[in-house]
């Protein structure tokens, strides 16, 4: 099960031990654990996928979706 998060508020996450990722149209994410967060035409998004062993690229796949 994939959940995603839209915040439209002035929210904060930390970057601390995230890997930084490239998204479509410049829009820069950040991956930790199971999630990848990142923010886009002022919406803050967080893409978390309920498996524990979830891979990077397919979040990163659906982070690109949203901005596409």
């Amino acid at each position: 099960m994939v959940i995603v998060y839209a915040n439209n508020f002035n929210a904060t996450y930390s970057s601390d031990g995230a890997d930084k990722v490239s998204l479509h149209k410049k829009v820069s994410g950040y991956y930790a654990g199971k999630s990848l967060y990142f923010k886009y035409q002022d919406i803050i998004y967080n893409v978390t996928h309920s498996n524990n062993h979830a891979q990077k690229q397919t979040l990163i796949n659906l982070a690109n979706q949203i901005i596409d």
